[in-house]
């Protein structure tokens, strides 16, 4: 059966346990495109990472707005939907592995329940 490598890349220090959603943005005239990601905390700062640069943020900004406008001056574009804390936790539980099989939806909901 394969395997699949779920190893989680480390978090910025600044927004370490405390962000709330992710967007990943790309500026798509580089080839292959350049990725950006954009994490909102909970207080509605933004915090833009480079996942290149060992996630260093290279901009912070009070508000979304502003990190929107940033980003989009740079030529940058959203990729399409957002990833939030809650999400994260159902993909993690969902990755598990038990007896070599995937768990199913039902079983992810409980496992997130008993963390």
């Amino acid at each position: 059966m394969q395997t699949i490598d779920i190893t989680l890349s480390p978090a910025p220090n600044p927004v370490k346990d405390e962000w709330n959603f992710l967007e990943v943005w790309i500026d798509p005239m580089q080839s292959p495109p350049y990725l950006l990601m954009l994490m909102g905390d909970r207080t509605g700062v933004c915090h833009i990472c480079d996942p290149v640069e060992n996630y260093r943020v290279v901009q912070t900004s009070k508000n979304y707005e502003e990190a929107q406008l940033w980003l989009l001056e740079d030529e940058f574009e959203p990729i399409r939907g957002r990833l939030s804390v809650e999400d994260l936790g159902l993909v993690h539980a969902m990755l598990e592995v038990k007896y070599e099989e995937p768990l199913s939806l039902q079983e992810a909901l409980v496992e997130m329940e008993r963390a």
